[in-house]
């Protein structure tokens, strides 16, 4: 659901450290540096992964310095959100077994989610499907993955967006499950669709 350093996979004997300084690193057996969340002298004291997925890094007072939910690759987790000031964007991967930057992309623009289909054969990426809210809009701030109980059987996973000129919020409905629906994610796969995949406790294995 996250990926670290897309695209450059490092070698056999590379190492991830939490070191003093605080910073998270990740380098390949002979020391060079291939990723870091630059959070070294900024408090940090820990590391750990959230019940939502997400991994942090936080300070004495239990702040976070880092959080994987602020940059998001295919997959955005419950809670975890597209943001004008950060990422606007989930790129696909190439293939399900290929990590590297596949052609499709969803992107946050400023009153409408838009699928984007990318080639060497064409000046700018192609949209090939948009999502514009009826609501009149400004400017998207954010738009977020959420998970709701409607009722005491059924779930509701939608979309939440955040206006910079509206006191309300604009939602599209994804998926009404009929299980506790928290663990849960969208993701834009490989073959430029959007899925929506949820996790049940109910589920049981057949041999």
């Amino acid at each position: 659901v996250w990926e670290a350093n897309r695209g450059s996979p490092v070698k056999e004997n590379a190492t991830l450290t939490f070191g003093e300084d605080g910073n998270l690193v990740l380098a390949e057996a002979e020391g060079r540096v291939v990723w870091q969340t630059n959070t070294a002298n900024k408090g940090a004291v820990g590391i750990k992964i959230l019940e939502n997925g997400n991994m942090v890094i936080y300070d004495s007072s239990g702040k976070f310095v880092w959080q994987s939910f602020d940059s998001p690759t295919d997959t955005l987790l419950v809670g975890q959100s597209l943001k004008l000031n950060g990422r606007t964007k989930l790129v696909s991967r190439l293939s399900p077994s290929v990590n590297t930057n596949g052609p499709y992309s969803l992107v946050m623009e400023a009153k409408k989610l838009v699928l984007y289909y990318t080639t060497n054969k064409t000046p700018k990426p192609i949209a090939y499907y948009e999502y514009e809210f009826f609501t009149k809009l400004t400017q998207l701030q954010s738009m977020t993955f959420q998970a709701t109980e409607v009722s005491d059987t059924t779930w509701g996973l939608y979309m939440e967006g955040v206006d910079s000129g509206s006191k309300f919020n604009v939602s599209t409905s994804l998926s009404r499950p009929k299980h506790n629906a928290t663990l849960s994610f969208i993701r834009l796969e490989s073959d430029g669709n959007i899925r929506v995949w949820s996790y049940s406790t109910l589920a049981t294995a057949t041999a």
